[in-house]
């Protein structure tokens, strides 16, 4: 899913949505309950490819376009205790990205295959990521441009609480290291690395919080956030710090703009501590001007709370607590689109008296975890309010981390696809909202689940083309993949 947010939205007013979708299904796999996992890595001239984990064994599948199975192959990492940290698929190849610990040191290395996974080339060390068991390496995150011709990768300084050294590398397809470039970050007491972007040119963007309180019950840790542009091969560094006054910032999402250079950053803000947010945040950064132009601030109504609680007169304690961001899309004007998701834990314990006088009590807790509602805000390009709504939905789970809630998106482009499980009388069948580019949305059910003998995991979902998504099931010890084609 998260491969194909590059694809832009064409905003042009849509008088009415129509649209049709195909449901193709593999076969059904037995697989080791609790201990399969799955990640769905993308197409290739092989068909679509998967990996799939479990105890001791990580293989890689591929599946025509029919949903059947082309071929399995062991990944093809062969280091003792490494551990792979992304795979990049490419029409005709792949590149494998892993960590390797030993006797304390950490390297990130990277191989390079053909897209049936036969070596091209041998291992080469990448990165030394630390030296000793008393300074832990950090895991490295990575960006990539939308061909996957760049890649980016950082991590933190093995004594980064107090150097704020961030070592950041550009390296192309061919695993030639373009540029490295350590970044130290000025100005932060308590720096947060958040996310990060590449351009085709190779300049980056890396964006980081500085955080006052952490903490399960704060959202909004940051006081602070900073935009790091590293240009011209990474020879000029230049970071802006955005602050105002008691604003507090969450997470932020980044993408870049395809048509300008420019890149889009945003997320929500709050103006106190806790689980309530005041608004959405957009910032830009400029390209051209090296600096970020625009800030904007988007708070909530009083009709789009009215929206949130299907009251026109919200209560005293009506608000939008837990809410997310979840994903950005930038539109082919300049302007963007925002998602948040209400997410959130609750817990409920339960004891039972011992036995006999002197008999200890007993008790446990259950975990609920709760996946509900959905804001979507839509920005002109100069950063103006263009639309709200609220996509409503309620999901709730006991001791399963939300497994199977949340939701997936397909981003075509004149429309977004965005679905999810839902129960009603018993039945889960899988909804789709269909939202254009005007903010007009409608919804509809895509099948039913249960008579289809599946249970989708929206989580793991991924766009794998213009108009395809693929979603893995798990149910009864099964695994089987869906794939829906609008």
């Amino acid at each position: 899913m998260r491969e194909f947010l590059f694809l832009i939205l064409n905003f042009n007013f849509i008088s009415c949505i129509t649209y049709a979708q195909d449901v193709t299904m593999s076969p059904p796999v037995k697989v080791n309950t609790g201990e399969s996992r799955v990640e769905i890595i993308g197409r290739t001239d092989q068909g679509i490819l998967v990996r799939h984990t479990q105890r001791s064994d990580d293989e890689l599948v591929t599946f025509y376009d029919n949903m059947q199975q082309h071929w399995r192959k062991k990944i093809p990492v062969h280091d003792k205790d490494a551990v792979v940290q992304q795979i990049v698929a490419y029409p005709d190849s792949m590149t494998f990205l892993y960590t390797v610990s030993n006797k304390g040191e950490t390297t990130l290395n990277a191989m390079k295959t053909d897209s049936r996974i036969d070596p091209q080339s041998r291992t080469i060390i990448l990165d030394t990521l630390s030296r000793n068991f008393l300074a832990p390496a950090s895991q490295p995150a990575f960006a990539f441009t939308p061909d996957k011709e760049l890649v980016l990768y950082w991590f933190n300084d093995p004594n980064f609480e107090s150097s704020h050294v961030l070592h950041t590398t550009c390296m192309s397809g061919k695993l030639k290291v373009e540029w490295r470039c350590p970044v130290k970050i000025s100005g932060f007491d308590h720096p947060d690395v958040i996310t990060g972007v590449v351009d085709t040119s190779g300049d980056a963007v890396i964006i980081c919080g500085n955080y006052k309180e952490r903490s399960f019950s704060n959202d909004f840790p940051y006081t602070e956030m900073m935009v790091i542009s590293i240009r011209d091969h990474g020879k000029e560094v230049h970071s802006q710090i955005i602050r105002d006054g008691d604003v507090l910032f969450s997470d932020c999402l980044a993408k870049p703009d395809a048509f300008t250079g420019n890149v889009v950053i945003g997320g929500l803000y709050s103006h106190a501590a806790g689980n309530e947010s005041s608004g959405f945040y957009l910032l830009k950064y400029s390209a051209a001007d090296d600096s970020v132009t625009s800030t904007v601030y988007q708070a909530h109504t009083t009709d789009f709370l009215s929206q949130l609680t299907g009251s026109v007169t919200p209560k005293r304690n009506d608000g939008f607590f837990d809410f997310h961001p979840v994903e950005l899309i930038v539109k082919r004007d300049g302007g963007a689109v925002l998602l948040a998701e209400a997410q959130s834990v609750s817990s409920e314990s339960f004891t039972s008296p011992g036995l006999g006088t002197f008999g200890l009590s007993s008790g446990f807790t259950v975990n609920s975890y709760h996946y509900d509602d959905i804001a979507v805000s839509s920005f002109k390009p100069n950063g103006d309010a263009d639309w709200k709504l609220i996509l409503h939905k309620k999901q709730a789970t006991e001791g399963d981390g939300g497994f199977y809630s949340s939701f997936a998106m397909v981003i075509a482009k004149q429309k977004a696809y965005i679905m999810y499980n839902d129960e009603t009388n018993g039945q889960t069948s899988v909804e789709c909202y269909v939202v254009d580019a005007a903010g007009n949305q409608t919804r509809t059910e895509l099948f039913n689940a249960d008579r289809k003998g599946v249970m989708p995991t929206m989580k793991l979902a991924k766009q794998i083309s213009a108009n395809e998504i693929l979603i893995p099931s798990f149910k009864r010890s099964f695994l089987q993949f869906i794939k829906i084609t609008f």
